[in-house]
């Protein structure tokens, strides 16, 4: 793969700061920030996951679906994060600015910090209706509403927004350390940069070339015939 397969080179076409310039440059920043701590770790010995059908490919806890090779939405997240950071740096794609916004985007929502620039683009008609169709009542703790979030995916639809008060707002800015300093953040950043830096992949999920959902859950069902 070559010295941090690409990562440094993708590094400096990334901004330094996620709380200063644009929005999309802050979420690029996110991005930055991943991939210098990945870059960090990537001389560490890491003994990569043994391929185990009978398991979740991204976390490898027990898994006995049949329909899907991961135990939860949030590993299918996880990993196909990790497969395109270390599929773009491989190949040179992520370079690309606008691939680079929604990798650090998709990055802040799994450390739990919603996405804020999705919720910058909602028209401010949509807000208010969002709100009104609340009765003006946060739909989380039900206090005086004053801005909207997302209910789960990134469509910034009405019928996927909800109202909310800053409070229950899942959408931080990006670079907040409310976000950052959970102990779910750091661990789940921890990880994140382990998975990437490594020279192998670590989980069967992570490698962006050979890996095949179809083929993994295949290997899954017959072993329970």
């Amino acid at each position: 793969m070559g010295d941090s397969f690409g990562l440094e080179a993708i590094k400096e076409t990334l901004p330094t700061s996620m709380v200063s310039g644009s929005t999309e440059d802050r979420a690029r920043g996110v991005l930055e920030f991943l991939l210098s701590e990945a870059i960090r770790r990537s001389g560490q010995i890491r003994t990569p996951v043994v391929r185990n059908p009978a398991t979740c490919p991204n976390c490898g806890r027990p898994c006995a679906s049949t329909r899907s090779p991961y135990c939860s939405a949030e590993c299918r997240e996880i990993a196909s994060f990790v497969r395109s950071v270390r599929g773009g740096a491989q190949s040179g794609a992520l370079v690309d600015q606008e691939r680079q916004v929604a990798l650090g985007q998709n990055m802040w929502f799994l450390l739990g910090g919603g996405r804020p620039l999705r919720q910058e683009l909602v028209p401010e008609r949509s807000r208010k209706q969002v709100i009104e169709r609340a009765g003006g009542l946060c739909s989380v703790c039900g206090s005086a509403a004053t801005t909207i979030d997302h209910i789960a995916t990134g469509c910034n639809r009405p019928i996927n927004l909800r109202a909310v008060c800053e409070k229950c707002c899942k959408a931080r800015p990006f670079g907040s350390n409310d976000v950052l300093e959970s102990d779910r953040a750091v661990g789940l950043f921890a990880e994140l940069a382990d998975r990437i830096g490594s020279p192998q992949p670590l989980m069967p999920c992570d490698d962006a070339g050979a890996w095949d959902w179809r083929v993994y859950l295949d290997e899954r069902q017959s072993a329970n015939r």
